[in-house]
């Protein structure tokens, strides 16, 4: 009996042991866990940080491009903003669009791109996609039907932005073709605010889509923050650690 009391006293040692080596292992891949869920979010701000500052180095190239200082910009886009609800990102995009187009007036890229964001509302497109769009339109001599197709805006709504209303479509077209890409520009945006396109941009400010893509902006706008601060260490770790990398792969080779 002693000896089975000792072997039972044994035994549950061992398992209890177990028991504890068992503890130990799922709380360091918890802790592994946990590590690596912080170093993927960092990751994500200083990514978050990065692409916002390749994005302001490009559209401050484009603007230069078309006579407009950093401050020029940062202020178009502020105010692009507060009227349509649309991101400082998808703006960005959008002004090197346009300038990419020939667009080179202030007036004419705030026009264009505050009409375009309120009919990308309406017909459920993309901003930059209808911004594109637009921006091809201005820097074309010719307009028809067809070619506003997809666009949102109609041919009498054009004549009535180009003070034609009643005109024939060929003498729209030929002040058309007289006008300058920045001219055309500022027309199809006005052209874009007529009708249901008058309260458009309001109505996504207040929309669902509105809503989530203002989360998702203060969202960015934390990472990017936080991004900010990681990116002076992280950018010499990440040059030495891929110099490192080629100079391995050089020597296997």
């Amino acid at each position: 009996l002693d000896e089975l009391g000792n072997s039972a006293s044994n035994t549950s040692d061992e398992l209890q042991e177990t028991a504890n080596n068992i503890d130990a292992i799922v709380s360091a891949g918890f802790q592994m866990e946990v590590f690596n869920e912080i170093t993927d979010t960092f990751m994500e701000c200083a990514d978050a940080a990065g692409t916002y500052e390749d994005r302001m180095t490009r559209v401050s190239l484009a603007m230069e491009g078309v006579g407009m200082s950093a401050e020029q910009t940062s202020s178009l886009v502020s105010d692009l903003g507060d009227v349509t609800g649309r991101s400082a990102a998808s703006i960005n995009e959008s002004l090197i669009m346009m300038t990419s187009a020939g667009i080179t007036s202030a007036d004419s890229m705030k026009a264009l791109f505050e009409g375009a964001a309120g009919q990308a509302f309406i017909l459920g497109k993309s901003v930059e996609q209808l911004t594109q769009k637009y921006s091809m339109l201005s820097m074309s001599t010719t307009i028809s039907t067809i070619l506003l197709k997809g666009t949102g805006i109609t041919m009498e709504e054009l004549a009535d932005a180009m003070d034609m209303h009643g005109a024939s479509l060929e003498e729209i077209q030929e002040k058309w073709k007289s006008m300058s890409t920045d001219a055309r520009a500022a027309i199809l945006g006005e052209a874009a605010a007529m009708n249901e396109g008058a309260g458009a941009n309001d109505a996504y400010k207040n929309s669902w889509e509105g809503l989530h893509a203002q989360l998702d902006m203060a969202w960015g706008k934390l990472q990017r923050l936080v991004g900010e601060v990681l990116l002076p260490t992280l950018i010499p770790a990440i040059q030495l650690a891929t110099g490192g990398l080629q100079g391995f792969g050089g020597v296997i080779s």
